[in-house]
């Protein structure tokens, strides 16, 4: 039979030995517990750090993307708390995180790391057109690629900084004289305010390179970056930013792709709106400009390029005013309380075509006020007596256009201005109306002096 034999009992030195590895192995496990923890601690803050300044920019990006599929193909909305678009409110997502506030916010936190700045450079009254459209090119690209955009007067400084001959640096424009007839808008930070805290320095535009580094002509990794893109002086289409590979990731295609959904002219049109609107000085009177959000008004902007052409021969611009007005005819809209705002280079084309409107057609002409000295010597120069402050009057009346446009196309970024303006207005006014006024353009042709041969 099989019998079980009893376990020796274990010694008592056994069994304090046995104790004292158990202690020996808990305290060893404790400790490379606690050290774990320890460094798995700093791991995750290094990496909650990392990722909060990764998150400076990608929130910008989340907020951009937002809604992207729902916005990308709607029309205008329309509500009873004022005008709304998709370029609108990606223009207010932008400012949330670019604004001088925000900056001074991030700053005072957590530093400002690894961001691009573009160079904002605007200047008025002079060359206007050009200026303008440069500052809102570069915040059209600033947009698409989340960059911060700063604002920097342009004057004969800045010009020569970025490369360019005093031929086109000396000029009458100084930012007194610019705030005189447009406002700024007050949100976009100034490269002046930021440049020194940051180390920042900007060089000569540039559309191959793609940043300016503080201390080198390359791009480093990891450092605050400005950068001067070429000049680009008129109103384009989004296929130009893509040309001149301004746009840095897939995202940026998108977003400008967003930024166009309302078409070329409303954009640029919200961003003058938004960004330089006018001040009070140059404003037309009410009576000008009219109150009835149901009347028709024709913005006619004539721009002689040849010094040596007077302005008599108004022709073309009686038959874009014929061609606007049978089109609205056309689909029944009302014209008895019609305005052509009339708007030139040259005296006699205005008097001309007031003379013809007043003899020919049911509609209305006005003209602005002319606040500021008008240079008789000039009224057959390129931008004839009514260039500076003049010319901002009439911009300004040209704005609360509805009705059509006639002008230059493609050739005249001061032409573009009007375009934009009756384009953004006509949009907004469309919200108050019983019907919808549709774009309508007429675009006149280029004229030069003829030339005498002799033989």
């Amino acid at each position: 039979m099989f019998k079980l034999s009893r376990m020796p009992r274990p010694t008592r030195s056994w069994i304090i030995s046995s104790g004292k590895k158990s202690l020996l192995i808990l305290a060893f496990s404790i400790f490379v517990t606690w050290n774990l923890s320890i460094v798995n601690k700093l791991f995750v803050d290094y990496s909650q750090d990392e990722l909060r300044r990764k998150d400076q920019h990608q929130n910008a990006n989340d907020l951009l993307r937002n809604n992207t599929n729902t916005h990308q193909n709607s029309d205008v909305d329309k509500s009873k708390n004022g005008h709304m678009s998709r370029p609108l409110d990606m223009l207010r997502e932008y400012k949330k995180f670019h604004s001088q506030e925000a900056l001074k916010e991030r700053h005072s936190n957590d530093g400002l790391h690894n961001q691009t700045f573009i160079m904002g450079f605007y200047s008025c009254p002079d060359s206007a057109g050009n200026r303008l459209h440069e500052f809102m090119n570069n915040l059209i690209t600033a947009i698409a690629n989340n960059y911060t955009i700063f604002w920097k007067f342009y004057d004969v400084d800045a010009c020569r900084a970025t490369g360019t001959s005093d031929h086109w640096c000396l000029g009458p424009n100084t930012i007194e004289k610019c705030h005189e007839v447009v406002n700024r808008a007050s949100w976009i930070p100034s490269y002046d305010d930021w440049s020194e805290t940051l180390n920042l320095t900007f060089g000569a535009r540039n559309q191959n390179i793609e940043f300016f580094s503080p201390q080198h002509d390359v791009f480093i990794p990891n450092e605050n970056k400005v950068w001067a893109p070429r000049e680009l002086l008129q109103a384009a289409e989004s296929a130009v930013f893509v040309n001149r590979k301004s746009l840095k990731t897939p995202s940026a295609k998108d977003r400008i792709k967003e930024l166009y959904s309302q078409g070329k002219y409303y954009l640029y049109g919200l961003l003058l709106h938004e960004i330089f609107p006018f001040q009070d000085s140059v404003q037309p009177a009410v009576d000008l400009s009219g109150e009835n959000k149901e009347d028709i008004s024709i913005v006619l902007h004539s721009r002689h390029v040849d010094d040596a052409i007077d302005g008599s021969d108004v022709s073309k611009e009686i038959d874009c005013i014929k061609s606007i007005i049978k089109q609205h005819e056309s689909i029944g809209t009302d014209m008895i309380h019609c305005k052509v705002l009339l708007v030139s280079d040259r005296i006699l084309t205005i008097k001309n075509l007031e003379e013809w409107i007043s003899q020919n057609i049911t509609c209305k002409s006005i003209r602005a006020n002319h606040n500021a000295d008008i240079d008789e010597a000039g009224q057959f120069r390129e931008h004839g007596p009514f260039a500076l402050v003049g010319f901002f009057e009439d911009l300004a009346l040209g704005a609360h256009a509805n009705g059509g446009y006639i002008g230059a196309s493609g050739a005249s970024s001061s032409a573009d201005l009007f375009h934009e303006l009756y384009e953004y207005n006509r949009v907004v006014g469309n919200r108050n109306r019983k019907e919808d006024l549709p774009h309508l353009a007429c675009f006149i042709p280029k004229r030069r002096k003829k030339k005498i041969y002799h033989t």
